[in-house]
């Protein structure tokens, strides 16, 4: 029987990817100041995000991004702006 080529993808990403110089309304990556959280809508995440999101604030952090993902599984429609405008993002997960 001969053998059929097979295609094995990878869910790991690159492990660096630089970030947008700079766009339209956003910032550029050494201006960045906000700290965006993603909530990858799954059971229980909106509750860590909510917890996290009241601590960063109560520890000094003023410029807190949230955003919700529509489905887990399913791109952020909202990455351009977290990437211009955070100097770092927590991508929670849960089930």
């Amino acid at each position: 029987m001969p053998r059929r080529k097979q295609c094995i993808l990878s869910p790991i990403a690159d492990a660096f990817a630089p970030a947008p110089a700079h766009t339209a309304g956003g910032q550029s990556g050494s201006d960045a100041r906000a700290i965006g959280l993603i909530d990858n809508s799954k059971p229980n995440v909106s509750t860590f995000v909510e917890m996290l999101a009241r601590d960063l604030g109560a520890a000094g952090e003023s410029d807190i991004i949230r955003v919700a993902k529509p489905r887990s599984a399913g791109p952020l429609p909202d990455i351009a702006l977290l990437a211009n405008r955070c100097r770092f993002v927590v991508n929670a997960v849960g089930d």
